[in-house]
């Protein structure tokens, strides 16, 4: 029944739970067109079309979920990581921001706000977050692998091997740093 937005809600859950996520964007918009105004639909709509590359759906219904004053910490995340996709980087690091005010601890935001920070020419700032997150003793292999990036992207070369190395062969993370030093 897309007419009842819970309902609808609740089955698109379900629907991701078990893996169909196609399904569930199919439940979502059709809750979306009988409930345009609700934020809660429009804002998992959102995410989950932003997760499956759909950014025309985000787009619009991203900005609904805003309007309708949905702020939660993944919604947010979702509007920065959609303005990070577009290039608009200082839009992208204050949802990120404002995301880490409500979740603090969220590794997924800290490390797309650190991206955002490294493609907006602020690799120091990316290094520093990098660096407190795997700290934090989240064992996140993106994050290190991110990190090994950005010390790379800075000329840190031989740090960036040691931190790529964790997680992935010796010569894998040479063969990285190569690369790094030949762009």
């Amino acid at each position: 029944n897309p007419q009842d937005p819970k309902m609808a809600l609740g089955y698109a859950m379900a629907l991701k739970a078990i893996g169909s996520r196609e399904r569930a964007l199919d439940v979502l918009i059709a809750g979306y067109r009988a409930n345009q105004t609700n934020g809660e639909i429009s804002a998992e709509l959102g995410r989950l079309a932003l997760d499956m590359g759909r950014l025309d759906i985000a787009t619009q219904t991203l900005k609904v979920a805003e309007t309708q004053g949905v702020k939660d910490w993944k919604t947010l995340s979702a509007q920065g990581t959609l303005r990070a996709k577009q290039g608009k980087h200082a839009e992208a690091q204050q949802y990120f921001l404002a995301a880490l005010q409500e979740q603090p601890d969220a590794v997924s935001v800290i490390n797309n706000l650190a991206l955002s920070y490294a493609l907006d020419g602020k690799a120091d700032k990316s290094e520093e977050l990098l660096r407190k997150a795997v700290a934090s003793g989240h064992d996140d292999k993106r994050v290190r692998q991110n990190l090994a990036l950005v010390l790379g992207l800075q000329g840190k070369f031989d740090e960036a091997r040691q931190v790529a190395s964790v997680d992935i062969t010796d010569q894998e993370a040479k063969s990285n740093m190569s690369y790094l030093r030949n762009m």
